[in-house]
């Protein structure tokens, strides 16, 4: 398969991570075959930031907790992030916007 449209999005990690999603302009439709983990929320202050995030949200008697379940539930809808969640629906739904005809 010759890759017509590659979409390449850089997440500034600090393990160099390069996240990679490639569409084909040629399918009727975009689908999402595989996936693992979460992405980090944006602007989560990279990977040690969205660990914190992630170790606060874990600890209900962080003073930090309330202030930071808000903050996530405006980018996630919800309260709770879970790091290990990928939703195959959810990116297929989000690589459909990435088709240009």
């Amino acid at each position: 398969m010759g890759w017509l449209n590659c979409h390449t999005h850089h997440y500034s990690t600090e393990d160099g991570r390069i996240i990679t999603s490639k569409v084909d302009k040629s399918l009727k439709y975009s689908i999402c075959v595989e996936g693992a983990f979460a992405c980090p929320l944006e602007d989560s202050g990279r990977l040690e930031g969205y660990k914190n995030i992630i170790d606060i949200l874990n600890d209900k008697s962080n003073p930090e907790h309330e202030h930071i379940a808000e903050w996530t539930k405006d980018f996630t809808g919800s309260s709770y992030c879970d790091p290990n969640r990928f939703n195959e629906k959810e990116a297929t739904r989000r690589l459909a916007k990435l088709r240009t005809d």
